[in-house]
């Protein structure tokens, strides 16, 4: 039965998604994240990152020269010239998720988008608000439940992203972007041969690859704690490990390390177990919107809750045999925003280093620095 999201309009409704990856071939669940828009219709959206996926846009562009002896030394002028390169089979169920969006911020949701490591581009946009639709943040501080809380991407705590996932990462992303694609095809033949209420769609093949990274996913808390301390602040919300959950009880962390008997150099070193623990309530993560669906509510009355396709109605906006329900002049806006959000992938895409996670490629002189919290919401 779904449930009645209403609010009183006290503290406000605040719904947060992220990694939809919007416009990747193997999106299977943007539409899910649609629907939590529609239907929970929150005061605040919070896009935590990777909401399009640019990476991926760029390496089409360079596939694209690759077949044609480069005939692109820059990307394509639009964003629509750019999507027509993407082998992405139906671009009208993606462009939906931004009508969705502009009717959100058309009757009064505040949208918010930070970005992550597949649109990092978008942090030139920091501060602006366009077309008083959406305001673009590279981080934020807001008061939840008497938390300071920290809404961000997450990407900061990924030691493999700020190193452009070389090496043995640039194998395991291989390796989890094949199971993906296994995943997406194999959903691709249910869908075909049975219809929708049979036609489940799993992850089975990405979901094992993911449980191989539990300690990436460890070092990945174990680096935020220490910049939530180091910030003096009680909370975080973040993306960006496709993981939604709420750490709502305490739970430890333990990491080991070696030290060498100098003493005698002969024998073994000696192991030592560090044990760290993390307060309940100090982390939510939102999940992805790109193979699970999920996303992070918060209002008044239901607390935080974390919700997927169970908690949803099925939207009739994302069935592209029928016209959409948005009027057009709402897609004209949407094509708008797309546009001017390219405008700020042309301007670092580079088609000879490719894409940078961390947003500044080894060539570079220039060393990253965390930002500090732009803005606070009471």
């Amino acid at each position: 039965m779904q449930q009645d999201f209403a609010h009183a309009g006290r503290e406000p409704s605040r719904l947060f998604i992220s990694d939809t990856h919007l416009f990747h071939p193997h999106n299977g669940a943007l539409q899910y994240q649609g629907a939590m828009i529609e239907q929970t219709k929150p005061d605040e959206l919070y896009i935590l990152g990777d909401g399009i996926d640019y990476e991926k846009m760029l390496n089409e562009i360079i596939k694209y020269n690759n077949k044609n002896n480069a005939r692109l030394t820059t990307p394509p002028d639009t964003f629509m010239q750019a999507l027509s390169l993407m082998p992405t089979k139906d671009i009208e169920h993606h462009l939906r998720l931004y009508d969705v969006l502009i009717a959100a911020a058309m009757n009064g949701t505040k949208i918010y988008y930070i970005p992550g490591n597949h649109d990092n581009n978008l942090r030139a946009l920091n501060g602006q608000n366009i077309d008083g639709l959406i305001e673009y943040r590279d981080d934020m501080v807001i008061n939840i439940n008497g938390k300071n809380t920290l809404l961000e991407h997450g990407h900061l705590n990924d030691k493999y992203c700020s190193e452009n996932y070389e090496g043995y990462a640039e194998w395991g992303s291989r390796i989890l972007d094949g199971s993906i694609a296994i995943d997406h095809s194999l959903n691709a033949l249910k869908s075909k041969f049975l219809n929708q209420a049979q036609a489940r769609h799993s992850y089975h093949f990405s979901n094992t690859v993911k449980e191989f990274g539990k300690g990436v996913v460890e070092d990945f808390y174990l680096t935020a704690i220490e910049r939530l301390k180091k910030r003096g602040l009680g909370a975080a919300i973040m993306g960006h490990i496709h993981k939604a959950k709420i750490y709502d009880s305490d739970f430890k962390i333990q990491t080991s390390s070696f030290i060498a008997n100098f003493d005698a150099p002969n024998s073994s070193p000696t192991k030592i177990i560090t044990e760290t623990n993390i307060p309940a309530n100090t982390f939510y993560n939102t999940g992805d919107g790109f193979t699970h669906g999920t996303g992070l509510y918060h209002s008044p009355e239901t607390g935080f809750k974390i919700l997927d396709k169970k908690d949803l109605q099925p939207s009739q906006t994302f069935n592209t045999s029928q016209p959409s329900p948005y009027p057009q002049e709402f897609r004209i806006q949407a094509l708008k925003v797309l546009q001017d959000q390219y405008e700020t992938f042309k301007a670092v895409a580079n088609l000879e280093l490719g894409w940078s996670h961390s947003g500044v490629h080894k060539s570079s002189t220039h060393t990253p620095k965390e930002t500090i919290p732009t803005a606070s919401v009471a």
